[in-house]
């Protein structure tokens, strides 16, 4: 006999696997790519602008934090 599922059982597991989604997208993000996220809300934080440049200044920031880890 085949499985029976629901529209609230297929809401539930699309749901369910968007999150899955999600976790296994940060899971993949580089330790470079965290310490960037940690520089942008920094830099934001603090004003930095224009905001094309805050990019760039964060993966520099996240670069020499990088290689102070690794001494």
């Amino acid at each position: 006999m085949p499985l029976m599922f629901n529209e609230e059982d297929m809401r539930s597991a699309k749901a369910q696997i968007r999150c899955l989604e999600n976790d296994l997208r940060v899971l993949h993000m580089a330790m470079r790519d965290h310490y960037a996220i940690a520089a942008i809300n920094g830099l934001l934080a603090y004003g930095y602008s224009p905001r094309e440049l805050v990019v760039e200044e964060a993966f520099r920031i996240a670069d020499l934090a990088m290689k102070e880890r690794s001494k």
